[in-house]
């Protein structure tokens, strides 16, 4: 380890690796005062804290997100891991939660579960449902009769069909079980509509 010395020029790189030496050879006096400071001013620490999130929300989330997107598979790892070791909070937030959705949205989430497992792209709101049976007056798109809607894809999902708004369309439960999976130009030589 050098001395500072008056008429020597340092750089920056023999400056760094004597910070670096000096810490090394004082780590556990300055851990330990970091920590008598941390525990002296954990009040004042803990409402700092709370403020800078707050004020760096934002930010700290898109952090967070990129880090997870890095690092995805680790973190649905660790996930997996959390949720094996608790069952019980994860069993009783999903009942908590089931009691909380209206059958339109519990509907909605089946659905979405319902679309991940056929690998479906895209996703809709449940605004844009509500927009589209708006668009179409309640009425229901293949024979005209005024009546419940169901969602149908245009182009089903087992035939590459998206998920998204502009491939979904409104029809009454006995149009859409008669449509199935077919493609709308078949269905409509099938039906004669």
């Amino acid at each position: 380890m050098f001395k500072w010395s008056v008429t020597r020029k340092v750089t920056k790189t023999q400056k760094s690796a004597y910070d670096k030496a000096r810490y090394a050879a004082k780590r556990a006096d300055i851990r330990a005062k970091q920590n008598a400071y941390a525990a002296e001013h954990r009040k004042e620490k803990r409402v700092y804290d709370k403020d800078y999130q707050k004020r760096k929300r934002k930010l700290l989330t898109a952090k967070r997100k990129a880090c997870r997107y890095k690092n995805i598979e680790h973190a649905r790892l660790v996930e997996a891991a959390w949720r094996e070791k608790n069952r019980e909070k994860v069993n009783a937030y999903s009942k908590a939660m089931l009691k909380k959705r209206t059958p339109e949205e519990h509907r909605h989430f089946n659905e979405i579960a319902r679309n991940r497992s056929k690998n479906a792209t895209g996703a809709h709101t449940a605004k844009d449902w509500q927009d589209i049976i708006v668009r179409q007056q309640g009425v229901c798109a293949a024979c005209g009769e005024d009546s419940l809607l169901t969602k149908d894809h245009i182009v089903p999902l087992s035939k590459g069909g998206t998920h998204n708004p502009d491939n979904l369309q409104g029809l009454c439960k006995s149009c859409n079980s008669r449509k199935h999976a077919k493609l709308p130009h078949i269905h409509v030589q099938v039906v004669g509509y």
